[in-house]
Formats: structure tokens, C-alpha cells, sequence
């Protein structure tokens, strides 16, 4: 098992994550030209350099898994990870920062997405999780956010399509959905990061409206309207799974 973080630009804060997830079973994947001022912060064996001609997210996540394709499982994180919160029949949340139980939480999502052989799982995406009841904390189907757990052994041809510069972790649900029936969403836990989609660094110089509206035509060129519900006004996509 291996945890998978893709860096660009935040060499001086990526210490702050390793410290939440743990050295022992972590790569950094950052572009070669970066190499040398990450290894000022962290232990250069970690480093997984990446080809500088590999501009843009869902290239790097695409080497990250064809990278990785010996381990049981891999689960890719943002670089300003902070932590896992959770609120389980308490009024207020609770934060996991510690390396071991973190390492729980996503052995135990592995092992579930396993037993259903299905090769993608993922944790909630909303803001607030809350265990409502014994019959809403899991789901069998949605679309998975950037801290996706991929089981390689089941992968088969799914793999990243590199035509979607942003909403490639839809474009994946959506494969694994289709030739797996099923991808595992654990709705008790919320991965929690610290800076939002435009703030320097990270994927931000990726992202913008103009390619999330070229993106989002892809997606529903792609999947068809029964899918996808795409409004090109507001650059929202809803993902729905009709298989």
C-alpha cells in the first residue's frame, strides 16, 4: 500500500502532510525540475520525479498509477492534506491526524471495495459527513473527489483519460461504475484540505472556466445525457449512474 501525493510548487509545506500521513509508505510525485528543492524538506527517496513534459493533473495521476501498479492498493492525496474528520452520533467533529488511524480508515474502504472487487474507493465529498443512520453511512455509487483509493488489480482497462484536464475523477467513476457496477464511498469520513481550487500552486494553474466548460462538454460527449447533466451557464456537472 502506498499513499500517492502529487506536489507542485509547495516544497516548504509539503512537511505538514507527511507529518498527518506518515513517511514510511508515502511517494511525492513532483516534476524533475523540482526534485532538488523538495529533497531540502523531505528524505529524497520518497521523491518520485515526474517528466516535465507532463503538465496538467490527470497526466500526473495517470504516471502515478501506471507507477504504481505492483501495490495492493494506492490511495492518491492533494498536497495540503490536513486531516480526516468525522462525526459519529456527536454534536461536534472530530479530527484524525494521527498515522495509524488514519492508515485504518483506509485499510478498512480497501478491504470493503476488495470483497465487491471493484478497483475504485473513495471517502465523502461533503463538507459536513454525519452518520445519519445505520442505512446511509455507506454507498455503493458516486463520483469520486481527488482522495481516491485505486485497487490496480481490478483496474483491467480502466485508466485515465487524459482528453479531461479537469474532472477526470468523474470520467474514472464513471468507468469503474460501468464495468464494475459498483465503487465503495465510506459517507462517515471527510478528507479535509487546506486550500481551495484557485490558490497558487497545487493543480490550480489548471483550472479555470474556460477549460471546466471544455471539460464538462467532454464528459457529456462522452457518457450521454443520461449521465450527465451539464447546465454550460453555471459550469456545473451532475453525475448520475443509470448501470
Amino acid at each position: 500500500m502506498k499513499f500517492l501525493i502529487s506536489s507542485l510548487g509547495r516544497s516548504k509545506t509539503i512537511g505538514n502532510v507527511l507529518d498527518i500521513i506518515g513517511k514510511n509508505d508515502t511517494y511525492v510525485y513532483v516534476h524533475k525540475k523540482e526534485v532538488d528543492e523538495y529533497a531540502k524538506y523531505m528524505d529524497k527517496k520518497m521523491i518520485r520525479p515526474v517528466p516535465d513534459s507532463l503538465r496538467g493533473i490527470v497526466f500526473v495521476r495517470k504516471f502515478m498509477y501506471e507507477d504504481t501498479k505492483n501495490e495492493d492498493y494506492t490511495l492518491q492525496l492533494d498536497d495540503d492534506f490536513s486531516g480526516i474528520i468525522y462525526r459519529h452520533e456527536k454534536d461536534e467533529f472530530e479530527t484524525i491526524t494521527d498515522p495509524d488511524h488514519i492508515k485504518q480508515v483506509v485499510d478498512n474502504g480497501y478491504q470493503v471495495a476488495y470483497d465487491l472487487q471493484t478497483p475504485i474507493f473513495f471517502f465523502s465529498g461533503q463538507t459536513n459527513p454525519t452518520l445519519y443512520n445505520l442505512h446511509t453511512h455507506v454507498k455503493f455509487s458516486g463520483s469520486a473527489p481527488s482522495h481516491m483509493g485505486i485497487i490496480p488489480e481490478f483496474m483491467g482497462s480502466i485508466n485515465y483519460d487524459t482528453r479531461f484536464r479537469v474532472m477526470e475523477d468523474q470520467d474514472i467513476s464513471l468507468q469503474a461504475k460501468y464495468h464494475k457496477r459498483y465503487v465503495f464511498v465510506d459517507e462517515r469520513y471527510n478528507f479535509r484540505f487546506h486550500t481551495p481550487y484557485f490558490q497558487e500552486g497545487g493543480c490550480s494553474t489548471n483550472r479555470n472556466s474556460t477549460v471546466l466548460q471544455e471539460c464538462g462538454e467532454l464528459l457529456l460527449k462522452k457518457w450521454g445525457a443520461s449521465c450527465i447533466k451539464y447546465n454550460p451557464n453555471k459550469i456545473q456537472v451532475q453525475v448520475h449512474f443509470p448501470f
